[in-house]
């Protein structure tokens, strides 16, 4: 089929949360419960078989770490199969913590995060991604075309739960600072003032025909 008319894609945008300093007293207080005290990483997500969750949990759970495993999500392992599995391959570092919406706690997780762990394998332009982008943490994701045409070299990249297993065995080997400063540069083409400009080009273009 051929279009009649232009088609026009731009991307999602999303706010810039590295400068953005939140104590960890300024959080609700059912999460701070859970997170106080701890060095972890981060998984916010739906809790579904195409984000890989059960792939990260396992590769977190193969063994005792210096950091726990925050997953941040709708939670319920007695009436959903999928989440009852994910309970059964957690260890006691992985703290499921429910659907995090309050955009403070949001930012706290975000910035203060050792590294956020990005599973999705389908989806396009996965806002959560632009949204680490635009945070103070390094990427952890998985490997595809979807995540790769967004975070770019912005990114520390697996494709198996082996290849994150030995990922997250390296984590402090691994040079993230590198990593983080390319997820700046990558950002910028997602930043709200960028994606306005995109849409305020396109609405003045079609006004001209």
């Amino acid at each position: 089929n051929i279009f009649k008319k232009a088609v026009h894609t731009i991307a999602c945008s999303a706010d810039d949360i590295r400068s953005k300093e939140t104590s960890i007293d300024m959080i609700g207080s059912d999460l701070k419960d859970l997170v106080v005290d701890s060095e972890f990483m981060l998984v916010m997500a739906r809790l579904e078989p195409d984000n890989q969750i059960l792939e990260i949990i396992r590769a977190f759970s193969s063994e005792y770490r210096e950091y726990n495993l925050v997953v941040a999500g709708k939670f319920y392992p007695k009436n959903n199969k999928y989440h009852k599995k994910l309970m059964q391959a957690a260890s006691d570092q992985v703290i499921f913590v429910g659907g995090v919406y309050a955009p403070t706690d949001k930012i706290y997780l975000r910035n203060n995060c050792l590294a956020y762990l990005h599973g999705h394998t389908v989806g396009g332009t996965n806002p959560s991604l632009v949204e680490a982008l635009g945070s103070k943490s390094v990427i952890i994701a998985h490997r595809n075309k979807y995540n790769c045409g967004v975070a770019s070299g912005g990114a520390i990249y697996f494709s198996t739960e082996d290849e994150l297993l030995g990922v997250l065995n390296s984590i402090y080997l691994l040079n993230f600072k590198k990593s983080r400063l390319i997820a700046n540069k990558v950002f910028e083409k997602y930043a709200h003032e960028k994606i306005h400009e995109m849409y305020l080009s396109t609405i003045l273009q079609c006004g001209r025909r």
